[in-house]
């Protein structure tokens, strides 16, 4: 009477000296023939989910690719609004210089002015309120201009603002994203020790 191999064929296997039944023969030969075709489709079925992960693979290759340009055109935009911005602050140091020495000047001739007013010399007082005027219309120009810079200034934080937080959003799509390579790395790392488990049996 035949006994019964290792698991996991569990083959017929005759005792010494029996002799070989040709229905011990078939049993063993089909149940090898289907554990083989069952490792064949689990093979298939590997081999089928290594190329399904490849493309997806090749895709987040692409969109890495494609998002590495994005963020070098930001960097290169933030280097030229960098230098844009240091020269109108630059600027700005500028025209804060000459007007502090137009308000220096105005000190002085106000001063000058008061001795004029308490001279009270007439026609050349006449004169220097015709100046005065002139030199209001200059600073209401000066003013003006200043506002003009403001407001352009202010367009110009603002849409540094907007750069950084443009930049805060693509940093949490670039960690999700490499959140996810990572998962996907374990993945494949798994998928693979499989395999090299199978190219073992």
């Amino acid at each position: 009477m035949p006994s019964t191999g290792d698991a996991p064929l569990n083959l017929l296997k005759p005792e010494q000296g029996e002799v070989v039944n040709l229905s011990v023969i078939n049993f063993n030969y089909d149940t090898i023939n289907d554990y083989a075709v069952d490792n064949d489709a689990r093979v298939l079925l590997v081999e089928e989910l290594n190329t399904a992960q490849g493309v997806r693979l090749n895709a987040i290759e692409a969109l890495n690719t494609t998002q590495n340009s994005r963020l070098t055109a930001i960097e290169t935009l933030n280097t030229t609004q960098d230098g844009r911005l240091t020269a109108i602050e630059t600027l700005n140091t500028t025209q804060n210089g000459r007007l502090t020495a137009l308000e220096a000047a105005d000190v002085a001739m106000d001063t000058r002015v008061d001795v004029l007013e308490a001279f009270n010399a007439g026609t050349r007082l006449t004169a220097i309120e015709a100046l005065n005027t002139t030199q209001n219309s200059r600073l209401d120009a000066i003013e003006t201009l200043n506002t003009t810079q403001n407001n352009r200034l202010t367009s110009v934080e603002n849409r540094a603002t907007a750069i950084e937080t443009l930049n805060t959003t693509q940093n949490g799509r670039l960690d999700a994203i490499e959140s996810l390579n990572t998962t996907q790395n374990s993945r494949l790392t798994a998928l693979e020790s499989v395999d090299t488990n199978y190219d073992t049996r």
